[in-house]
């Protein structure tokens, strides 16, 4: 009897939610390594009432897009938020769950700490129709994540289907500005698009 309790133990999985941005996305050349992960929604941002807010460089020469805080990028670099703060608005990214060994490889490709750090934030989901914010709220209470999320008010948000608010992990840049990124106006992203994406990434890379 307790050597079948430990084997339970063992096999117990616990469940994370992830927001991805750029090259984990579906379509993108490291989706490979998120494919077996829950897929949740694609209409998933930052959250706009925060503080923080959030945008997105390319590393051009690693052809790799990080997503920084701009409040950090602006004290270090004062001449960006003249550059983009006409253009502020929250970043869009996919909503995944995944399993204990899966954010242990997410980590690892990251490149945590030196590249990319691990943190927990609010993220706001915009369902499209009634059917989709039925299935996004089936997936969080099938893998005990419910307490993750928060309906919120439909008549403060001006929807017809209710916003819902949810704690997920995200991956932040930890690397310096220089000069291998873009940070021209025109090219401070707020969705990493697939047509940046073949734009920056050489097809050898992206396939």
């Amino acid at each position: 009897m307790e050597q079948n309790q430990q084997t339970c133990q063992i096999q117990k999985q616990n469940y994370h939610i992830v927001f991805t941005y750029g090259t984990l996305k579906k379509g993108y050349y490291n989706h490979k390594f998120i494919k077996d992960a829950v897929f949740v929604t694609e209409n998933c941002y930052t959250d706009a009432l925060q503080e923080e807010k959030y945008t997105i460089l390319i590393d051009k020469k690693n052809y790799v897009p990080f997503l920084y805080k701009i409040n950090s990028l602006t004290q270090k670099n004062p001449d960006i938020i003249q550059q983009i703060q006409d253009n502020i608005v929250p970043v869009q990214g996919e909503l995944y769950i995944v399993n204990d060994e899966q954010l242990k490889q997410l980590d690892i490709l990251e490149g945590i700490p030196t590249y990319y750090d691990r943190f927990i934030e609010n993220f706001i989901i915009k369902p499209q129709n009634q059917q989709e914010l039925q299935q996004i709220e089936n997936k969080f209470e099938e893998f005990g994540l419910k307490d993750q999320i928060q309906n919120l008010d439909q008549s403060l948000q001006n929807e017809e289907i209710k916003p819902i608010k949810v704690k997920a992990y995200y991956y932040l840049s930890q690397q310096n500005l220089d000069e291998r990124y873009v940070v021209e106006k025109n090219e401070c992203f707020f969705n990493y698009t697939l047509e940046q994406h073949k734009k920056y990434v050489p097809k050898h890379l992206r396939e």
